[in-house]
């Protein structure tokens, strides 16, 4: 199932790993991000994301947090830059309010607000179907 939302009276959908964003010359393949532009059939490099998704693991968490976060913020279009935990119900999300950015810590009781594109979820919801007693995988992707 795909989802599709609407900003401003424009369709947006989510993509996977297969897209690209592009922030200041350089390519970036985050774990999931959200845009309202039109696709176009075959693209495979967006420079527009509203919403960006990292899973952040051992291997991947310093350049989540740091690079990919300075990057992320110099792209106009991003509202939300949202860090998610790899072996707990937890995010770190990160809001542009005019020129700033406010950051938010979810736990499992938390819904993920994302009103720039009409989502509202428990973030609870996001895990669902994974085992998080056991140690995960480490992904270094």
């Amino acid at each position: 199932a795909s989802l599709v939302v609407r900003l401003r009276g424009k369709p947006c959908r989510p993509c996977g790993s297969n897209l690209k964003v592009e922030v200041i010359g350089r390519i970036r393949y985050p774990d999931g991000y959200i845009t309202c532009s039109p696709l176009v059939p075959g693209a495979t490099v967006t420079s527009d994301p509203v919403v960006i998704f990292e899973v952040l693991s051992k291997g991947t968490a310093r350049v989540d947090r740091v690079e990919k976060n300075r990057e992320y913020r110099t792209i106009a279009s991003v509202t939300h830059y949202v860090m998610l935990e790899q072996d707990e119900i937890a995010a770190t999300v990160l809001e542009r309010s005019g020129e700033n950015w406010i950051s938010r810590l979810l736990g499992a009781s938390d819904t993920l607000l994302l009103p720039d594109v009409g989502i509202e979820i428990p973030l609870v919801e996001l895990y669902e179907g994974l085992d998080l007693s056991s140690p995960a995988a480490e992904d270094d992707g």
